[in-house]
């Protein structure tokens, strides 16, 4: 089921997705690119599918900077009757065959080229008066070696458990699937192969005109795939086409993005991390320092000025004996003294200033601190 794609966008391109995956599909095809998803994102879609079977998937992402998470479910009937015949080939009623799966879906950004995610799956099918159900769980990575190239990989069935071992001994089987992914502005190009490297998938899109998709594809089974895309404001919608031997499929899917762009708060959290390093810088916490601009790496790659005061802080660091617990512990104190300075309770702030000089006794700042409430306490107050 969901080897037949969560999208028309990705089916159109062949359904080339490992690596290539921006908005709710990444639920199911690969949970590492939740961390991709720019903007709180929803998406329907309504396939009908070699004449006789409907395809339906809702799924949503709420992104974050560092975890993502994501669910939905999706279903898949038949659409027509299915003929079921007797021993001896005579028709004797119909039979249906259906099957469902609700997903969640997990998201982390390990560094600012790297993320890994999970998801969970509780699988049903049925076949007539046979059903059975599996929990599922798959494991995703996405890496960017360099700009504009992505290498994804997903785990399938990393772990299933039967529901119904009184009805069936089925299993699920391991199945990874790989992909590479050249992604511009206005192009992509994505390549898919799975474990036994006869299935492989192959896509492009072309953007134009700020809001426009062209989409093609061909794979192991569809001899081409085509599709257009329209984005417009919140809004964006994709339509696929494929013929293949066993009949023709159309997919149509509905894309929701809402809030801010995902990229604003990266800047924001960046400017932050700056402005702490600085200050702990200034007052004499080098590992602190080092902490908060090693962070920076995480979201987006190193400027030449975080570089050169990494470069400066390693240095430091080299010829002194302060380990970052201790550091913390003494950032803690010191910064709560000076709070209570602010507010004027001097005592509390000289006792708080004395914690954090244990801590770093060598801190110049924290000397200086205390020597200066020692003196005042009982003057100020």
């Amino acid at each position: 089921m969901f080897a037949y794609g969560a999208d028309a966008h990705s089916f159109a391109m062949g359904r080339a997705y490992a690596a290539y995956s921006t908005d709710a599909s990444a639920v199911y095809n690969n949970p590492a690119s939740l961390m991709e998803v720019p903007k709180i994102s929803g998406l329907f879609m309504q396939a009908n599918m070699f004449s006789v079977y409907s395809f339906s998937v809702m799924a949503f992402v709420w992104p974050g900077l560092y975890e993502s998470y994501g669910g939905g479910m999706v279903t898949l009937g038949n659409s027509l009757p299915i003929v079921k015949t007797d021993d001896y080939n005579e028709e004797s009623g119909s039979v249906a065959d259906s099957s469902s799966a609700m997903v969640l879906a997990y998201g982390k950004r390990l560094y600012n080229n790297l993320s890994v995610g999970l998801s969970f799956k509780n699988y049903s099918r049925a076949l007539g008066e046979f059903p059975d159900s599996f929990f599922v769980f798959d494991l995703g990575v996405l890496y960017s070696p360099m700009e504009n190239i992505v290498l994804g990989g997903v785990l399938n069935n990393v772990y299933s458990m039967n529901n119904a071992p009184a009805i069936t001994s089925d299993k699920l089987p391991l199945i990874w699937r790989g992909g590479l992914a050249y992604k511009s502005d206005e192009y992509c190009v994505a390549f898919d192969v799975t474990d036994t490297f006869s299935q492989w998938y192959l896509g492009a899109e072309y953007k134009f005109m700020g809001m426009f998709s062209l989409l093609a594809g061909m794979n192991y089974e569809e001899a081409m795939t085509f599709g257009l895309g329209v984005e417009y404001s919140i809004a964006k919608f994709d339509i696929a086409m494929a013929n293949q031997d066993a009949g023709s499929t159309m997919k149509f899917s509905l894309g929701i993005n809402l809030g801010g762009n995902k990229s604003e708060e990266v800047n924001t959290e960046v400017d932050n991390y700056v402005a702490k390093g600085m200050r702990y810088f200034d007052k004499g916490f080098y590992n602190l320092a080092k902490e908060s601009y090693s962070s920076i790496s995480i979201l987006k790659p190193l400027s030449s000025d975080n570089k050169k005061q990494l470069q400066k802080l390693n240095e430091v660091l080299a010829i002194t004996t302060v380990k970052l617990p201790e550091e913390r512990q003494a950032w803690e104190c010191y910064d709560r003294a000076i709070s209570a300075m602010r507010n004027k309770e001097l005592k509390r702030a000289l006792e708080e200033a004395k914690k954090a000089e244990g801590f770093m006794p060598s801190n110049s700042n924290i000397g200086d601190l205390v020597q200066f409430l020692e003196k005042n306490v009982g003057i100020l107050e």
